[in-house]
């Protein structure tokens, strides 16, 4: 023992010394052991969290595309507006700008107008195509281009036509849309209006085409339906179906006593205050053609009449015919699908 402690204090500095090194080495030992865990953690935990937030801002984004559709089809940051400020042009039939053909629901441009005034619209495709897909995303389903052969971009100052059908010379349907009075600073000013027109419109295409119209036959005498400028009604048109329960007691002789074709507005005004409860519309009160254009686009656009007056049977009319209705069910999802709210409001058409 007494040796041992000898010892001791003879080394006692260098026992001391190897001690707190030892001490010193197995402190840097486990500072670096939990330096490289922390580490480790933190390079995996990193990527992971980075990983994650990515994926809810994709999933964020789908969901926000799932939820607004329209942000496709009514909104686009880079359409701009040339006719914003155009306030007439001359012709009873505006200017046609750009012409385009229908091919696999898209258009081709055809011809333009040579008129500088209008260059920059009429080479304002962007806008076109904006157009044409709204139209198309609510009648592509039901195959309207089976009947529409040209898209024209046709304008006739504000206030003029937003959109129409024209039946040419050869027989062709060209749809015509006027972006005086449909957009403005790029943007739809006034949707549920523009939809309303594009609905009526499409209540022609539906009614004149070429299975309900024989454009071969312009003969009075050789017409045993009802004759209109298109040609001669088959008789299992809609609209001469349409034509015999509502126009045939003798309110079609009364149109024409005091209406026709080339009246001036206030006997049309007169006619339609003197029918109460007959048209929907005073616009439908025109002639049979917009009757049923008016008629097919409440039918499409409001709910089902409860009312029995003459007005709200002419909507009830287009609900006896299943494909029709299945047509409605078409057209309204395929609105709601771009603007949800769209059958929340009172329809309000000017």
């Amino acid at each position: 023992m007494e040796k041992i402690l000898a010892f001791i204090k003879q080394y006692k500095w260098i026992l001391l010394l190897s001690i707190a090194g030892t001490a010193i080495v197995i402190f840097f030992v486990i500072a670096l052991i939990t330096f490289t865990n922390t580490s480790k953690q933190q390079v995996i935990t990193t990527p992971q969290s980075e990983e994650t937030n990515n994926a809810k801002v994709v999933e964020e984004k789908i969901t926000e595309a799932k939820v607004s559709p329209k942000n496709n089809i009514l909104d686009n940051p880079n359409i701009v507006s040339y006719l914003d400020n155009l306030e007439y042009v001359e012709g009873e039939d505006g200017l046609d700008l750009a012409i385009y053909t229908i091919e696999n629901e898209k258009i081709n441009l055809e011809s333009k107008t040579t008129d500088t005034d209008f260059t920059l619209e009429a080479n304002n495709t962007e806008e076109h195509n904006f157009l044409w897909n709204y139209f198309y995303h609510i009648f592509g389903e039901i195959d309207v281009t089976e009947y529409i052969d040209k898209f024209i971009i046709n304008t006739d100052g504000v206030d003029g036509s937003s959109a129409s059908m024209y039946l040419n010379d050869d027989n062709v349907w060209g749809f015509y849309v006027d972006p005086a009075d449909t957009l403005e600073k790029g943007k739809f000013f006034d949707l549920q209006d523009f939809t309303y027109t594009l609905v009526h419109e499409f209540g022609h295409l539906l009614t004149l085409n070429d299975s309900q119209v024989d454009y071969d036959n312009y003969d009075e005498y050789n017409c045993f339906t009802h004759l209109l400028s298109e040609g001669c009604l088959y008789d299992d048109a809609y609209s001469f179906v349409y034509f015999e329960k509502f126009w045939s007691n003798g309110l079609y002789e009364d149109w024409k006593n005091n209406v026709g074709y080339d009246a001036y507005e206030e006997d049309q005004t007169y006619f339609y205050e003197d029918h109460p409860g007959v048209f929907i519309t005073e616009y439908a009160s025109t002639d049979t053609d917009e009757d049923i254009a008016e008629s097919f686009a409440h039918f499409v656009l409001t709910n089902k009449p409860t009312g029995k007056n003459i007005a709200e049977q002419k909507i009830s009319f287009f609900y006896d015919y299943p494909e029709l209705v299945n047509m409605r069910n078409t057209i309204r999802k395929n609105i709601e699908s771009v603007e949800p709210d769209f059958f929340s409001k009172p329809l309000n058409i000017q």
